[in-house]
């Protein structure tokens, strides 16, 4: 099992000052084989200046809409006092009021604003006696005369300024704060190292407990035992097919056996198995466990996999060009130490194209010795078992029962003749006529391969409105059937019926 210690950077601290308050330093002392997560975690040194400085200057929840918003309150004293006069003008000018009629004895006094003199101070004309002189005359009217002070001026001009003073203010905190942590630019990268170290590591320990995942061995030897492997994502997906459980399959690859030529019917499960054990290779060599029951593997130098159907349209490739240009990747760059898994190479062109290509790309990974699991369609080529002496076939499993086809998902030593694409096409809902059509177009081209001669009859268009006029159908379409009572549906029952032997011909 991994054993991790969440710690924070104070502690972190103590543990490499020596401090004796730390809980930890006497399992810093203690030797111990946690690899990666030692040499990362236990040597840093954190920057506490930086970490005071940040905790002071930094909301920790920000939720401020200005950029300047993220300062914490009380860090900068000038910020502080424009962001009161950008928030609170209101509440300063309230102030200010209570300020004067407390001064003047006015009650009547108001302080209000126009475009034309801004803010400024209204009094009743039979009160202006009982002004200072601090107050400045600007206008007067015929019930009231109105005025200015020094206090109000610096005000308005403070409250007109305090949004660009805030935005300055902040990017200049900020420039201090980014120079501060550019300073510490080392220790933080180190940090987050040492933070994505045990995230990785805790979450692939957790799931690998949780799903007793097991560590697999390595080798030099070109092999690839996995003993009831299971995809790590597809057994964990909370659908139907897998309520009962995913099933595992095994993988046995070595000097004797390097080649295997996967047939069966398509959604048996043939993709799965291949990307399964491409994943738990590579999660091995990562260093985790894996989704097995063991998992003896032989060191790989480089995972090929030439699986599923996309383009390169802006390159000028098609479909089939992007396939055929992986696919050389990997007849140039494959070794005997490599892992490759194809899936229906040689599809996108013509029938006997497509198998001549996949004929002659298995038979040179055979030759080069790579571990190849290759799923194909073309159950032609399970006659390379005789000539390929490192070639096995296997197949999966299924179980026919009257009309329908039970998927065991479970691969078996063996080969399949048949692809069951049209019991696939009826689950994902073709017209019944389609699949008729095509059974029957199946029938003929088997025969054929057989050499029986039976060509293929054109379609027969059938008639499938009631009357040429459709006048039935036209009464079937507008009428309420949930208004009809038993009586009332028999009679119109009747009425279509009258219809169609009106019209039929004679």
């Amino acid at each position: 099992k991994y054993h991790f210690f969440f710690i924070s950077q104070r502690e972190i601290h103590k543990i490499n000052s020596n401090d004796p308050s730390s809980s930890y330093q006497k399992e810093k002392n203690t030797p111990r084989n946690s690899g990666e997560l030692s040499s990362t975690l236990f040597a840093l040194s954190c920057p506490v200046s930086l970490q005071e400085f940040l905790e002071k200057a930094l909301l920790e929840n920000p939720n401020g809409t200005a950029s300047e918003d993220f300062i914490a309150s009380s860090f900068s004293e000038e910020l502080d006092r424009y962001r009161t006069m950008r928030d609170h003008s209101k509440e300063l000018i309230a102030n200010l009021r209570k300020h004067y009629i407390t001064e003047t004895g006015i009650n009547s006094l108001k302080v209000q604003f126009n475009y034309v003199l801004g803010w400024h101070i209204d009094v009743p004309v039979s009160q202006v006696s009982r002004l200072s002189e601090a107050f400045i005359h600007r206008q007067t009217l015929a019930s009231s005369a109105r005025y200015t002070t020094l206090e109000l001026q610096e005000l308005q001009e403070n409250l007109a300024t305090a949004s660009d003073r805030c935005a300055v203010l902040g990017q200049q905190i900020f420039s201090d704060l980014a120079e501060a942590i550019l300073g510490q630019a080392k220790i933080i990268k180190e940090i987050a190292h040492a933070m994505a170290v045990v995230d990785v590591s805790q979450s692939f320990a957790c799931l690998a407990h949780e799903r007793q995942y097991v560590r697999p061995t390595f080798t030099q030897d070109p092999v690839l035992f996995i003993r009831k492997g299971r995809h790590p994502l597809v057994e964990c997906r909370d659908t139907s097919a897998q309520k009962s459980g995913f099933v595992a399959n095994s993988c046995y690859l070595d000097s004797s056996a390097t080649f295997v030529l996967l047939t069966g019917p398509n959604m048996a499960g043939k993709s799965t198995y291949l990307r399964q054990n491409a994943l738990i290779s590579l999660m091995g060599h990562m260093g985790f466990f894996v989704p097995a029951e063991s998992a003896h593997i032989g060191i790989i130098d480089r995972l090929f996999s030439r699986i599923g159907a996309s383009d390169d349209l802006a390159q000028g490739h098609s479909t089939f060009m992007v396939e055929m240009t992986e696919t050389a990747a990997i007849l140039n760059q494959a070794t005997q130490h490599s892992f490759v898994i194809l899936d229906e190479v040689g599809r996108g062109t013509s029938t006997f194209d497509g198998l001549s290509l996949a004929w002659a790309i298995a038979e040179r990974l055979h030759a080069i010795g790579v571990r190849t699991l290759f799923a194909t369609h073309y159950h032609e080529l399970t006659q390379l078992r005789s000539s390929l002496q490192k070639l096995k076939c296997e197949t999966l499993k299924i179980q026919e029962w009257q009309d329908a086809i039970i998927f065991l998902h479970e691969i078996i030593e063996g080969i399949s003749d048949r692809s069951y694409g049209l019991y696939v096409a009826k689950r994902a809902g073709f017209p019944q006529e389609v699949l008729t059509r095509a059974q029957e177009v199946l029938s003929s081209l088997q025969n054929e391969h057989k050499g029986k001669a039976n060509a293929i009859k054109p379609v027969r268009l059938k008639q499938t409105t009631l009357l040429p006029t459709s006048i039935a159908e036209e009464k079937i379409r507008h009428a309420n059937l949930d208004d009809f009572s038993p009586h009332a549906a028999l009679e119109f029952l009747y009425a279509l019926q009258k219809e169609v032997l009106l019209a039929k011909p004679h």
